[in-house]
């Protein structure tokens, strides 16, 4: 196994799988203590993330975007971005509507995060894209593109991370009703 961050399936790609799969197990805990669903559709989302992370799932949606690439002006070398970056803007939108609810602190926190990781998984992944594309060969110039974009996708589900973690300790220090028996 390798530490190259620019391949699948290498120890980065191990730990990023398991930071989802962290962010997972912290979602689905805060749902089950506040009993608010939405919690368990972000511990889904985590964990399919997670597959997807370490099995490359999304780099299969490169046949679709092949398709969607003839109607854009450039020429991606990974096409399977231009329907990812629709999924996950699909996705973001939901999670804004879903979070209405939590506090403004939370909603910040997977905000913050959500911007971090899609910067890195969107927005840094076109930029890798249109480098490779134009040098038609691996160079230094990719080589920063990359690891900055893992970087930021790893960092995105951290902040994630504490912003779940951030919020199962408010729900644990919330006060204790009379009528509730104390443990």
């Amino acid at each position: 196994m390798t530490v190259d961050l620019g391949r699948e399936q290498t120890i980065p790609a191990w730990w990023s799988s398991t930071l989802w799969v962290l962010l997972g197990v912290a979602a689905g805990l805060v749902g089950w203590l506040s009993r608010r669903r939405h919690w368990f559709f972000v511990a889904a989302l985590a964990w399919a993330a997670s597959v997807d992370e370490y099995a490359e799932l999304h780099e299969r949606l490169d046949r679709v975007g092949s398709v969607m690439q003839g109607q854009l002006p450039v020429e991606l070398a990974y096409a399977w971005v231009i329907p990812g970056s629709i999924l996950a803007a699909s996705i973001g939108v939901a999670g804004i509507v879903l979070f209405r609810s939590e506090t403004a602190h939370t909603r910040s926190g997977l905000i913050w995060a959500g911007v971090l990781f899609l910067g890195g998984a969107v927005v840094l992944e076109v930029a890798g894209s249109l480098i490779l594309e134009h040098f038609q060969m691996m160079t230094w110039h990719f080589a920063v593109a990359y690891h900055v974009e893992e970087i930021f996708e790893m960092l995105g589900v951290t902040l994630g991370i504490v912003a779940v973690l951030a919020r199962l300790m408010t729900h644990s220090q919330a006060p204790v009703s009379p009528c509730q028996p104390q443990v």
